[in-house]
């Protein structure tokens, strides 16, 4: 919930996805393409999920924000770097 001067931020998968097409210099053209996406990525946290790499573990943390500080920006885009590594490596597009 954002407050007064702030913002939320919580896209949808679709727009990981699409994103994540942009950034490997693709373009989502079809309905088969986000449906394989999905699928995959899926799996691919289905896979992490097995391993132990779960990215939904919850732990508490304190964080010193400066203003401008360009740190939260790297942390926001991991799990979109992530994808497009993996779909760079696996996905035949």
């Amino acid at each position: 919930m954002a407050t007064s001067g702030s913002k939320d931020f919580s896209p949808d998968v679709a727009e990981f996805i699409e994103e994540a097409f942009e950034r490997c210099g693709k373009e989502l053209r079809t309905a088969y393409d986000a449906i394989t996406a999905r699928r995959s990525l899926n799996l691919l946290l289905a896979d992490w999920a097995n391993r132990g790499l779960n990215q939904w573990t919850v732990s508490q943390t304190s964080v010193s924000l400066l203003k401008a500080q360009p740190i939260i920006r790297w942390i926001l885009t991991i799990p979109l770097l992530l994808l497009m590594f993996w779909m760079l490596l696996f996905v035949d597009l």
